[in-house]
């Protein structure tokens, strides 16, 4: 279920997933109780009913998660075939006005006990796993000892993976020191994706990147001393006909 849930991100039915999902759970919540009762007439104490409450919480707890990723959720291209984990939700910062993306969204890291279990259920359904990303829109705000358990979980549910990956604010990259970097990419979190967008300071300030050419290029030197790649992203035509 899990590996033919994320083979929809980015794709043309990305914007279906979330309707669909909705309407299963709801007609499953309204159907329940008709079968319960139903079951309960026909077979009296025969019927394991407990077995398929159980089931039914279990079912539905599923499908909630996996509704929760679509509402709305992004991931680089280059990440479509690999395992999606939701540690946080949301940009932590948020506020560059080109993007919505996380506009309908606050930013919290998730619990670390809700991410684990994630892993678990991932680690069933995909042992074989390589490589991870960690939504949602900046994974590199949470605390270093929180980013690094979640690493050691992976490494224990997951023992074959070989890269972990997560988008990085300049910001974020800079306020981490460069042993916390290294830590992290002694863990695997060795792929980094960086909206650098322009490298006009006017321009940056005009779309409140937060960032300046020079903090962005020291965020990327601090991230390649560190033995991290970084994956670029710069937005051509940004400053239109007149700033351009």
């Amino acid at each position: 279920f899990l590996r033919q849930l994320i083979g929809f991100y980015g794709d043309q039915m990305q914007s279906v997933v979330p309707r669909y999902l909705e309407q299963a759970m709801t007609a499953f919540s309204e159907q329940q109780e008709q079968v319960r009762a139903t079951m309960q007439k026909t077979m009296g104490s025969m019927f394991p009913f407990g077995n398929m409450e159980e089931m039914s919480r279990q079912n539905m707890a599923m499908m909630e998660r996996a509704f929760s990723l679509f509402t709305p959720f992004y991931r680089p291209p280059g990440e479509r075939d690999n395992l999606i984990l939701q540690a946080t939700l949301g940009c932590s910062f948020n506020r560059c006005s080109f993007c919505a993306m996380y506009r309908d969204k606050h930013y919290v890291a998730r619990p670390f006990d809700a991410v684990c279990r994630d892993i678990d259920a991932a680690a069933r359904d995909w042992p074989d796993a390589r490589r991870v990303f960690l939504a949602d829109g900046d994974a590199l705000a949470l605390p270093t000892d929180h980013l690094l358990a979640l690493l050691r979980k992976l490494a224990t549910a997951l023992p074959r993976r070989t890269r972990v990956s997560c988008y990085a604010t300049p910001s974020n990259l800079r306020r981490k020191s460069v042993a916390e970097l290294e830590r992290l990419r002694a863990h695997r979190l060795s792929l980094l994706y960086v909206g650098i967008e322009s490298g006009a300071d006017r321009i940056l300030k005009r779309i409140t990147k937060g960032a300046t050419r020079r903090t962005i290029a020291a965020a990327l030197h601090k991230a390649h001393d560190c033995g991290m790649k970084v994956s670029g992203t710069v937005i051509l035509g940004l400053g239109g006909m007149r700033h351009g």
